[in-house]
């Protein structure tokens, strides 16, 4: 239903339920104006935990699993890096296993991008900066940058069979072995 009166108007939807516990409908209600310079769509605000609050690009999507393979499959179990808590809206932050220092330390003392990682996008970040191989020694070492390298470059080196000598490939059970 649209009301068209005054200066603005009321766009209104009805939802039909089919939980007996729900009420019978659910009315959604949003007001847009009708001004001369306004647009008529709604106003319906997003929010999203992922950083840059917007949708994310299939490239993004990509990098993210593509991140999230080579943290399961090879930063933990091969490098010793360390996940904790992540600070802002990100879930999780990431630190190289060549830091001693517990997750508190780091991000207090540490510089973000160079010792740890603020999220998915902050590790894609920083593995396609340093590299999967990516160790500070402590603190205060700031290691050189490489040239940028995309994050299925780095996936194809670390697990496809072509391209084992190119990383430590991580270690791969045979079928049937624990």
């Amino acid at each position: 239903m649209v009301d068209l009166t005054g200066e603005e108007a009321s766009v209104t939807s009805l939802v039909e339920s089919s939980d007996p516990n729900v009420a019978a409908a659910v009315e959604r209600t949003a007001r847009v104006s009708l001004s001369p310079t306004s647009s008529l769509a709604p106003s319906f605000t997003r929010h999203s935990r992922r950083s840059g609050g917007g949708n994310d690009n299939d490239d993004e999507k990509k990098d993210h699993k593509y991140a999230s393979t080579i943290w399961d499959e090879y930063l933990k179990k091969d490098k010793g890096w360390k996940r904790g808590n992540g600070a802002g809206t990100e879930e999780w932050s990431f630190f190289p296993g060549s830091l001693l220092e517990n997750p508190g330390v780091i991000k207090k003392s540490g510089e973000k991008g160079i010792h740890w990682a603020n999220g998915w996008g902050g590790l894609v970040e920083m593995l396609t900066t340093y590299g999967p191989n990516h160790a500070p020694s402590s603190l205060t070492d700031h290691p050189e940058q490489m040239p940028k390298v995309p994050m299925k470059e780095i996936y194809d080196k670390l697990f496809e069979e072509e391209n084992v000598a190119a990383y430590p490939a991580p270690a791969r059970a045979n079928k049937g072995e624990k």
